[in-house]
């Protein structure tokens, strides 16, 4: 359904159906459940025979995708024995699952984790699981609110718990990019757009750009991240402001050289967005015309513990790092080595094992590393090279890429 027909009071408009479960695999799929959040929409659902096990499984889309390609069946539940009652909210699932026959326990799971946790551990037997979750902000502890309903002694009893999830950073509400043929449905005004040759693409217009940032809470507030680029032949200075009918609120001027993405963090003024939706725009001041790579817009709630103030107002403009290997552990390594790394731009990512004389043996593009979004991840090398081979040992060098910028660490491989 479309949320701006649904509040004009129009006709909401439905597409073809898509399944996203396995067709005839594992039995039936039961109790289906979704949500939205950060850049993908999220499907749970219960898959086995009713007199089977069940087990949970998902399945995901990238929100801004224009094809809406779901990404592929997971199973995100642990155990041989029933899983079910699904529910999700924002970036986590909650289920029914039971280890011990004839009780069940409560357990949830993140999208970004490898493995559910429990929150409850028996005897009694839970049920129904609803939940909510409050978004942290900025970065720090995500928590999950959990109610559900629990037997004992004959009588039902509702039961809370809470569990705090520290997430990795990166889990933008939603994200808006710039420079594809097809202009974004977040984007109001351009001029055109672009594609650069080392990753990034922007969008542009000869005096100004307009976005319009939509489905916004009053309840939240919201920390916008933009990423300008641009090509032109000088410096360009550009202003981010606000605009809701005839009410402008200025925002923050920005300066890009030719070829250097930049940074910019402001927050969105909360008096703005009563009816959900406020207008970013990029207005030029100096140079050929006014640009934007990428707009991130992260949700969080205020903080009473600030004093009722809500997070640090964040309202900056930085050149954006190059990609930084943090650490290899082990190091020296026998088997697999974990490489941890940080990524602070919208170019595409790539990784490269090279042997002392400069010879790749090993590499990895951005599907492999499964993400290109910035904040810290992890790549898992095997010692193998890029026919499945074991390799021999000896000294290694990790090359890391992302727009236009590389760096490189020494690993260490014995045998």
């Amino acid at each position: 359904m479309c949320p701006d027909l649904i509040r004009a009071h129009g006709i909401p408009p439905f597409t073809q159906s898509v399944r996203i479960s396995e067709w005839s695999v594992e039995g039936e799929g039961t109790d289906p459940t979704n949500d939205a959040y950060s850049d993908y929409v999220t499907g749970a659902w219960r898959a086995g025979a009713p007199s089977g096990v069940g087990k949970v499984k998902t399945n995901r889309h990238t929100a801004y995708d224009y094809y809406y390609n779901w990404n592929g069946v997971s199973q995100w539940s642990e155990g041989q024995l029933e899983a079910g009652s699904c529910a999700m909210n924002r970036c986590a699932a909650i289920w029914r699952q039971v280890f011990t026959s004839g009780v069940g326990d409560i357990v949830c799971r993140f999208a970004e984790e490898s493995h559910p946790s429990r929150l409850t551990y028996g005897p009694a037997n839970c049920s129904y699981p609803q939940s909510e979750v409050k978004v942290a902000a900025s970065s720090g502890d995500d928590t999950l609110y959990t109610i559900w309903t629990q037997t004992g002694q004959g009588s039902y009893a509702i039961c809370f718990a809470r569990l705090l999830h520290r997430h990795s950073g990166g889990n933008a509400f939603y994200r808006i990019v710039c420079g594809l043929p097809e202009q974004s449905h977040y984007c109001v005004y351009r001029d055109g757009g672009n594609s650069a040759p080392d990753g990034f693409s922007y969008d542009y217009g000869l005096s100004s750009l307009t976005y319009r940032l939509s489905y916004l809470d009053p309840l939240y507030r919201y920390r916008i991240r933009a990423i300008i680029y641009h090509e032109g032949s000088t410096s360009m200075t550009e202003e981010l402001a606000f605009q809701v009918d005839s009410t402008v609120v200025p925002g923050i001027a920005a300066t890009a050289p030719p070829n250097q993405p930049v940074e910019v963090f402001l927050d969105t003024p909360p008096n703005l967005y009563r009816d959900a939706v406020v207008d970013l725009v990029v207005n030029r001041i100096e140079g050929d015309y006014a640009a934007m790579s990428l707009i991130e817009l992260e949700e969080y709630e205020p903080d009473d513990t600030l004093g009722g103030s809500g997070a640090q107002s964040a309202t900056h403009v930085r050149p954006l790092l190059p990609p930084t290997i943090i650490g290899i552990s082990p190091n020296p390594f026998s088997r697999a080595a974990t490489i941890r790394y940080r990524l602070s731009d919208v170019g595409i990512p790539s990784l490269t094992i090279l042997d002392i004389s400069g010879r790749c043996v090993r590499e990895v593009n951005s599907a492999g590393l499964g993400t290109a979004s910035s904040g810290v991840h992890t790549f898992v090398w095997d010692g193998r090279d890029n026919a499945g081979k074991t390799i021999p040992a000896g000294i290694y060098f990790c090359r890391l890429e992302a727009g236009g910028s590389h760096t490189t660490a020494k690993i260490c491989l014995t045998r």
